[in-house]
């Protein structure tokens, strides 16, 4: 019985799913209102993380890597620098205590300026 529920959910979301379009202008817009965000809000450490990660998905998303702008890509590996933005490399638990440090260190030193510098960056190249 549960298992048949869970089926009809799983199709009904699928056949959600296949209704949704990929809309560019729709995301370059979400792009532009990130970089507002950044300029206009001072965001904590967490909340500029998930700025960042957002637009760096959304612009990686709609952008051909050949066709990626430098400055962009650039401000984006800055932040990645401060922010910690690659979770992929800290896999195995050890690892993760060991970047632990760093991690508490990176968000207490966090600079609002720094973020929102490297975002007046990125806007000027959209």
């Amino acid at each position: 019985m549960l298992a048949s529920a869970v089926a009809a959910s799983s199709n009904a979301l699928l056949k959600i799913h296949d209704r949704i379009t990929f809309d560019e202008s729709l995301a370059r817009k979400l792009l532009k209102r990130l970089c507002e965000m950044a300029d206009k809000t001072v965001p904590d450490y967490e909340s500029a993380r998930q700025i960042a990660w957002a637009f760096r998905v959304i612009y990686h998303e709609i952008t051909p890597k050949e066709k990626r702008d430098a400055v962009i890509e650039q401000a984006l590996a800055d932040l990645e620098g401060r922010l910690f933005l690659d979770l992929a490399r800290e896999k195995k638990p050890a690892e993760i205590e060991t970047a632990l440090p760093d991690r508490l260190k990176a968000a207490a030193e966090f600079d609002p300026g720094y973020f929102r510098s490297r975002f007046e960056m990125i806007a000027g190249k959209l």
